[in-house]
């Protein structure tokens, strides 16, 4: 059984992998981003939105503004991020960036990402996963 996450969730758990790879504290632009996980920027715009409204992210404008995460990795796990972007049926948010039909539901997924880690999703921290 594969794994079958919609683009903006695949996108998601990138973008915060690669955030999480940044020294702490350390910001990325959108287009630093998209260019290092091979995104399209307009969607990556959309994606990291969806992120901020989650608290998964922070954003700030400026000279030295950009996207850092608002937890640490270890605070944030990877069904946080799915959940940001795939969520539940009651639970209004970002997932209407993709289609229903496409969107696989949620517990789905933790059931598959419980099988490829190997442990339960809420578990699976950024940080395992750098």
């Amino acid at each position: 059984m594969g794994l079958k996450l919609t683009s903006a969730a695949d996108y998601a758990v990138r973008a915060m992998i690669h955030l999480s790879c940044l020294p702490e504290g350390g910001v990325a632009l959108r287009s630093e981003i998209a260019n290092a996980q091979n995104i399209p920027t307009s969607f990556m715009a959309k994606i990291l939105r969806s992120l901020v409204r989650a608290r998964l992210l922070r954003s700030s404008r400026g000279v030295n503004g950009g996207f850092a995460l608002a937890l640490s990795p270890s605070e944030i796990n990877m069904l946080d991020i799915v959940e940001a972007m795939e969520p539940r049926p009651d639970q209004p948010s970002a997932g209407a960036l993709v289609d229903s039909r496409e969107r696989a539901q949620p517990a789905e997924i933790a059931a598959q990402l419980r099988e490829l880690m190997g442990m339960a999703p809420a578990q699976a921290s950024l940080q395992e996963a750098q």
